[in-house]
């Protein structure tokens, strides 16, 4: 009990540092909650930490981003229902991320888990795969790996004429 009220606390004040813009402070204060929040609390907690995650990455801080954008993967992960939408757009944001620092073999892994992903949802949205295909097939060229960016690029014309036929 003590601990649940000590987990609401910490959310509260975490709340309030990141409305102040202190971003290190709440995610000390988040990192103490996590143990005893509530499903509901995790999922709130998980999308502020990815919200500041990007904020991050948009100031191009991609060491702050990449911390706060995993502690939200790992939180989505510790889900007991894990909200697939968020988990797979958590990928996308670590993908974009490991672009923007270089690391092509990075996010290529990314782009492909938030497909994985996307698969398994009852509602897919095909203009996403095709952005993730096209970046895919993007970084695959820039590592010289033309035959794996032409496989890729295949994959991407294929989806298309499917889509146009079901039209």
């Amino acid at each position: 009990m003590a601990d649940e009220k000590i987990s609401k606390i910490c959310i509260e004040l975490g709340s309030i540092a990141c409305q102040r813009g202190d971003y290190a402070l709440t995610y000390m204060l988040y990192n103490r909650s996590f143990a005893n929040a509530s499903a509901e609390e995790d999922l709130e907690l998980a999308g502020t930490l990815r919200k500041i995650g990007k904020m991050y990455k948009a100031e191009r801080k991609f060491k702050e981003a990449g911390k706060f954008l995993k502690k939200a993967l790992t939180v989505y992960r510790g889900m007991s229902t894990v909200n697939q939408r968020a988990l797979r757009d958590t990928f996308d944001d670590l993908a974009e991320l490991s672009h923007n620092q270089g690391n092509f073999s990075g996010a290529i892994r990314y782009y492909q888990r938030a497909m994985e992903i996307e698969e398994g949802l009852a509602e897919k949205d095909p203009t996403k795969r095709d952005e993730r295909l096209n970046q895919i097939a993007w970084l695959q060229l820039r590592q010289g790996k033309m035959a794996e960016a032409r496989n890729t690029h295949s994959q991407l014309s294929k989806a298309q004429t499917i889509q146009a036929r079901s039209h």
